[in-house]
């Protein structure tokens, strides 16, 4: 790992952590959209990061991940979206039915 990569946002911690689960696909979207501005990107973390159920941790990993001085790797990119399609393929198996 490169000394660079100490600020980078991290996708393995990212995903580690369950409390930021829900928002995972909103940072993925809001990364490769390209549609947001940095002070879109800033206020929706602060919305994010007011959320109770957010602790210390996760609410530092979410500063890290729409902090838009040092947007996430193309890398961690696919990383994030590798496990989006992973976790939606386990949820079209499972037994759940729809609301429609």
């Amino acid at each position: 790992m490169a000394l660079d990569d100490v600020h980078d946002p991290s996708a393995q911690e990212l995903l580690s952590l369950p409390r930021l689960a829900p928002l995972v696909p909103m940072l993925y979207v809001a990364w490769t959209d390209g549609e947001l501005t940095p002070e879109e990107i800033r206020a929706m973390g602060a919305a994010a990061r007011a959320q109770p159920w957010l602790d210390l941790r996760s609410s530092a990993v979410l500063a890290r991940w729409l902090d838009p001085l040092t947007p996430p790797t193309p890398r961690a990119l696919a990383q994030v979206r590798e496990h989006i399609r992973r976790t939606a393929e386990r949820l079209e198996q499972s037994g759940q039915q729809t609301l429609a």
